[in-house]
């Protein structure tokens, strides 16, 4: 399944994510596409999302299953985060869930205003909360600061969760 987002300053630059830790880019509003990320790194990627942040940030969060025994195993898998400056045509690596994967991420972006930082919020359907042991809590959020390089524990989503981060970027963008 794939998604598009894109920032909301224009629309002329979107970015695509497929299975398997692609994301492809597009700096002329679809025209022509790139891909300008290959997450590869085991056998078996997949859990992607994207997002867009302020200033031509952007963000794009994968599952790297553990496939050593030749079947994957998500519980002893990882949560990837990568980050871009320049509106998805290059990427960097942000960082790695010690704790491990991240089951149906969704990514929100919140800029920075006079009290917080700017930062990533990561929302998924369960997580493990150390390798190999599924946490009992679900839904659950991360938060992942400092471009996408330290990423919180887990905590229980409230249903409410999306609404408060859809809240706290008005307040910071109005």
């Amino acid at each position: 399944m794939a998604n598009i987002s894109s920032r909301a300053a224009t629309s002329h630059d979107r970015i695509w994510n497929l299975t398997h830790g692609y994301v492809y880019s597009s700096a002329d509003a679809g025209v022509t596409w790139h891909r300008t990320l290959l997450d590869d790194a085991t056998a078996w990627v997949t859990e992607e999302s994207c997002t867009y942040g302020s200033d031509g940030q952007a963000y794009f969060a994968d599952g790297e299953s553990d496939t050593s025994t030749g079947q994957p195993r998500h519980e002893w898998g990882h949560l990837q985060l990568f980050r871009s400056t320049d509106h998805g045509m290059s990427w960097t690596r942000g960082g790695t869930r010690r704790e491990g994967w991240v089951d149906w991420t969704y990514l929100a972006a919140l800029p920075a205003d006079a009290n917080h930082s700017a930062s990533l919020v990561v929302f998924g359907n369960q997580a493990t909360d150390r390798l190999g042991h599924w946490w009992k809590q679900q839904p659950i959020t991360l938060e992942a600061a400092n471009g996408a390089g330290s990423i919180s524990g887990c905590r229980r989503a409230a249903l409410q969760e999306p609404l408060r981060c859809l809240f706290r970027w008005i307040g910071r963008v109005a």
